[in-house]
């Protein structure tokens, strides 16, 4: 595989970060996978993935992984800060470009922008503007497989929890949820894709629970 060493991409190890890095990957890969996680337990918000199975899946592609701890509550300074701080080893080492995963809430990819200008970065969104139902359809026939890691309660039965991102498992749910999950519906995390010299093996733990509101279930790596 091809990377570029001028290019990081935000980094969730969830579909969609997965569906932007395999487009950049036609043209070439990005060099720094960038994930932010909770300084007191090492997960990814919301999704509850383990810090430690987005490093298997770095090294699965041949990126180096660049982990940044934020507090809970964090807010928007504190993170615009801590980005800041992360980014400066990798803008001495040539880091130009900082891509994101996202498809189409403009507020978001504006947030970003601004936040990338500030730090002298291009910000590029390789799969802006996709057909989520489009995603959801082909990826998982191409090999991306995705389980299902969280769920917001209002929206998913947390049964669905632990199931494969497919067709079939969206024509269980209501025709409102996205394809994607770009409403925070639901996060998934990768345990297999094209890219992968492997498959990440995990077992179902525990559910926990967010404000009573997000369900996450605990992927535990084996």
């Amino acid at each position: 595989m091809k990377y570029a060493d001028d290019l990081a991409l935000m980094f969730s190890g969830g579909k969609d970060s997965m569906a932007a890095f395999m487009t950049l990957a036609e043209t070439a890969a990005p060099r720094w996978l960038v994930t932010t996680c909770s300084d007191h337990d090492r997960r990814i918000a919301i999704h509850g993935t383990r810090v430690e199975l987005v490093q298997r899946q770095a090294e699965r592609m041949g990126c180096e992984l660049v982990i940044v701890g934020l507090p809970d509550g964090c807010d928007n300074a504190t993170y615009r800060t801590r980005i800041a701080a992360a980014a400066e080893p990798l803008l001495e080492q040539g880091l130009r470009r900082l891509a994101f995963g996202d498809l189409f809430l403009g507020d978001i990819r504006a947030f970003r922008e601004t936040q990338c200008a500030a730090l002298g970065l291009k910000a590029e969104f390789p799969i802006w503007g996709r057909d989520p139902r489009d995603l959801a359809e082909r990826l998982p026939g191409e090999g991306l497989d995705a389980r299902v890691c969280s769920v917001d309660a209002e929206r998913i039965d947390p049964a669905e929890l632990g199931a494969r991102w497919s067709p079939d498992w969206l024509a269980r749910l209501d025709s409102s949820i996205d394809p994607c999950g770009e409403n925070g519906e639901f996060h998934t995390l990768v345990v297999d894709a094209p890219l992968f010299h492997s498959p990440i093996r995990v077992t179902p733990g525990e559910v926990r629970i967010s404000v009573q509101r997000f369900h996450m279930l605990d992927l535990c790596p084996t």
